[in-house]
């Protein structure tokens, strides 16, 4: 299938919020800590494993996942009633989980939200730090696993947002049944 990505500022802040988190290495920086009740996930495993097959559907996404490694290890998958069409075109943004392993990731990502000037919100999602971010029916969620960082860009037909909190719900219960 070819894709036609719509080139959302979103997107883009994603991605160099991964980067930035990617540079940022070790230092966590004040409240880097995770809280109590969320113990640090091991981000070692293929990013495409965080998201089972037989749950993709009901998740909203065809599958399998391509997994990518620029900027970080990621996986990417269509997203059901978005794609297709009779020559195989897709105008959406694929839905990509992306994982930064390293810690203080999450709070270099929040810091690179808050300065691209995105409308963000902080919330907690599995009791873990959360931020989300929507903009032109594309949303970014950004969680802390306490070890780095999993965050979804996804763009579904519908309550994109609602969408990408159950993929990076899915992906936090996965990395932490390893």
């Amino acid at each position: 299938m070819i894709h036609f990505v719509h080139r959302s500022p979103l997107v883009g802040l994603a991605l160099a919020a991964v980067s930035l988190s990617l540079l940022a290495g070790c230092s966590g920086g004040p409240g880097a800590a995770t809280p109590a009740a969320a113990p640090a996930l091991d981000l070692s495993a293929p990013p495409c494993s965080y998201v089972p097959e037989g749950e993709l559907a009901g998740l909203g996404l065809t599958g399998p996942g391509t997994a990518t490694g620029e900027p970080a290890p990621s996986c990417r998958w269509d997203t059901v009633g978005t794609g297709g069409g009779t020559a195989g075109f897709s105008f959406s943004v694929p839905t990509t989980l992306l994982v930064a392993a390293q810690p203080g990731a999450f709070d270099a990502g929040l810091t690179q939200m808050r300065t691209q000037g995105s409308a963000v919100t902080e919330e907690t999602l599995d009791g873990r730090r959360a931020a989300v971010s929507q903009t032109e029916g594309v949303c970014l969620v950004v969680v802390d696993a306490g070890s780095g960082m999993l965050s979804v860009v996804g763009s579904a037909p519908s309550d994109p947002c609602g969408a990408a909190r159950k993929i990076v719900s899915t992906a936090l219960r996965t990395a932490g049944a390893a």
